[in-house]
């Protein structure tokens, strides 16, 4: 009976010393992005894709380059987004880490990288027009003395938010000098609104 109690005691001081000193971060690559007065808005575009509960079309629907986000069949364009992580640089050196951060209760502390990935491929009149591919590097801290380092901006989930929302700019902002993209995107409208127009009755 003790052997159970002790192991339970034990199983729970390391799930709240891991909860309790936990704290995540990721790569500022200082890509802001904001909505200007003299920019033109583009045509209406749909956005699928998620990652976790991060919904990229609600991150589009808040930049408002777009006139809106709207259904694959009402929109100009599409963008499907393609989110996946490749793990940890060196898995070894890694798990290794962990094994030394662990045995000292986390007093020497441990920092877990996980690579993040994002492909952006942009869909002008249903066709793969072009794929716009990011990175960024989300890293997970555990520490004794982490406590006052742990504050909402590093809560692994605002974290993961930023790491879309960085994700997002980045593909604004080099979608915004593609002249040539822009310029297909513009026709594609045009011929939208004028067969739109051809169907309406004299």
């Amino acid at each position: 009976m003790n052997f159970y109690r002790n192991k339970l005691i034990l199983t729970l001081s390391a799930a709240i010393l891991l909860s309790g000193c936990t704290f995540s971060t990721h790569i500022d690559k200082n890509r802001y992005w904001q909505m200007q007065e003299n920019i033109t808005p583009l045509p209406r575009v749909s956005v699928e894709g998620s990652d976790g509960y991060v919904r990229y079309p609600e991150i589009f629907r808040q930049k408002q380059l777009f006139q809106d986000v709207v259904p694959k069949e009402n929109a100009t364009i599409s963008v499907d987004v393609r989110s996946y992580s490749s793990g940890a640089p060196n898995l070894v050196s890694a798990f290794s880490w962990l094994i030394v951060s662990g045995c000292s209760g986390y007093l020497i502390p441990y920092r877990g990288d996980n690579v993040r990935h994002a492909d952006f491929n942009l869909y002008v009149d249903g066709q793969l027009t072009k794929t716009y591919k990011y990175d960024d590097i989300k890293s997970t801290w555990i520490w004794f003395f982490a406590f006052p380092l742990m504050k909402p901006e590093n809560d692994e989930y605002f974290v993961e938010e930023l790491i879309a929302d960085q994700f997002v700019n980045s593909f604004i902002i080099d979608l915004l000098k593609d002249r040539e993209m822009l310029e297909k995107i513009q026709l594609s409208q045009t011929n939208t609104e004028a067969a739109t127009k051809a169907r309406e009755p004299l």
